[in-house]
């Protein structure tokens, strides 16, 4: 799954808040995942030239929104799950997006 466009690209797009995207995109590449100092994970992403166009905007593996496969295929819909540690506490933070039912 793809975020964007938004930034410069498109300031009118929904997660813009005073010329700033709220979800942080477009992330930097990383050679390598690690945990940044609150506990959150920061993604690998290679910078391997590929892209994909997405209306007039080609987009790259800076936006890449993480997913994970089998709570997708299981649940048929979209979570976004992330585990931080943070002063020994253990917390998971998750949004779910599923379509409306059409029964």
């Amino acid at each position: 799954m793809m975020h964007g466009p938004c930034g410069e690209a498109n300031i009118y797009s929904p997660c813009m808040h005073e010329k700033k995207c709220t979800k942080h995109f477009t992330k930097k590449f990383n050679t390598e995942t690690t945990i940044d100092e609150d506990g959150f994970p920061i993604y690998k992403r290679r910078d391997d030239g590929r892209q994909i166009k997405k209306g007039k905007t080609n987009l790259d593996n800076r936006f890449v929104v993480p997913y994970n496969r089998d709570l997708l295929v299981k649940f048929q819909a979209h979570i976004n799950v992330e585990c931080a540690t943070c002063l020994g506490q253990s917390n998971i933070y998750s949004n779910t997006f599923t379509k409306a039912s059409t029964m």
